[in-house]
This record gives structure tokens, sequence and C-alpha cells, in this order.
């Protein structure tokens, strides 16, 4: 019954927006009884009792609406899938981490184990000894990973016991690769100076154990 009436639907249209402006305007709705125009014919009451739930019952239908949507392109990304190896091992996956790219439609499958190596790999990349970390990329696209999908291998990495510091740690901070390192730019320079003197891989290094062994 709520539902039929215009003025309450003109103003839970105007709710769909971020959360502080959409609060605040909800509480100015004003607790009237009722409204008329100037016909004297009744537009509302209780405006404000049928704005909330009409608003709940919005917000509701959109959840429902939303899950839908997400299920059928998952469905049709599954439908669509070819690969059944992993990019990095070149292999079929062991312990299977499943990730949907909605922007390109795309569905991919990787290895827990070589997805989380090749995860830690970019976090704790350094020149030397000088450490560059750089933000996750999808080994299939070379595109930085999204939030929502950093969210979706966390927790399936998390499944199949696969996490590794690095991302325990960037996932603490919100996957904000910036303030992770702020916090955590010492580990991550300890890391790159001993993985360093192991490799021998660069003049500076093979120069520094040299003068440690003298």
């Amino acid at each position: 019954w709520f539902e039929s009436n215009s003025f309450v639907r003109k103003i839970v249209s105007r709710c769909l927006r971020p959360v502080v402006i959409r609060l605040r305007y909800m509480h100015k709705i004003i607790d009237e009884e009722e409204g008329y125009d100037d016909n004297g014919n009744m537009i509302y009451y209780d405006l404000k009792e049928q704005v909330m739930e009409s608003y709940i019952v919005e917000t509701r239908l959109r959840r429902a609406m939303r899950n839908v949507l997400m299920r059928w392109r998952n469905y049709r990304m599954d439908k669509q899938y070819q690969y059944v190896i992993d990019p990095i091992t070149l292999s079929e996956p062991v312990k299977k981490v499943i990730l949907y790219d909605w922007s390109m439609k795309r569905k991919f499958i990787f290895d827990a184990k070589s997805l989380a190596i090749h995860i830690e790999t970019a976090l704790l990349y350094h020149e030397g000894e000088i450490a560059e970390p750089h933000y996750p990329r999808n080994p299939w696209t070379n595109i930085d990973f999204t939030y929502r999908q950093l969210i979706s291998i966390y927790e399936q990495l998390k499944i199949h016991g696969e996490l590794r510091w690095s991302f325990i740690t960037l996932r603490k901070h919100n996957f904000n690769i910036d303030v992770w390192y702020k916090y955590h730019h010492t580990s991550i320079i300890i890391h790159a100076i001993q993985t360093s003197l192991i490799q021998l891989d660069s003049i500076h290094a093979k120069e520094l154990l040299e003068d440690f062994i003298i």
C-alpha cells in the first residue's frame, strides 16, 4: 500500500546516494501525520513511517537483484571458461583459486600455492638491496587485481592454508600498499638485503659479502 504513493516514491528515489548523504536526507524527513495538496486532496499520511518502510523494501529488492545478477554473470563466465592450466606453473591447478573478472567478463583459475608465491614475489620485489614493492597483478592479463578480487583471493588462500606474511599484513592495512610499506619497511628492506646476499645477483651484493668476509 505504501508503494502506490507517488509522493513517497519520489522521496525514496532520491535516497539512492552515498550512505552519508542518504542518511542526512532521511533524517530530514518530517514526522507529519498527513499532508494535502492545494485542492485539499490527501497526498500522504504517516510520512516518516511510509518512507522508512518503502526504503527498506527498496534496499532489500536491490540487494536481492544484485545477487541474482552476480550469479547470472558467473554462470555465463563458467560456460565460456576454457583454460585448464595455471598461468604460472603451466600445469593443472591442484588447489584451485577461482576468480571472476566482471569488467573483462572472464573467469580465471589459479593454483593456490603458485598464486601465493606470485603475490609474495611482487610485494617483496627488490633491485639489489633496494626494495620496490609492486602491487599484485593478474598473471593472465598483467593488470592489477582489484580490491574485490584481492578480498576473494585472500579468503580462498586462507581456506587452502597458503597465506604468506606479506599478503596477511597487506590485508591488515586494507590492501593499501603505501601504508603497508610505511609500517613494514624495515622487514621488507632486511628481506631484500638477505635475498640479495644469498643470490649475489648484483655487484653491490658481491662487494657487501666481500667486505663482510674481510
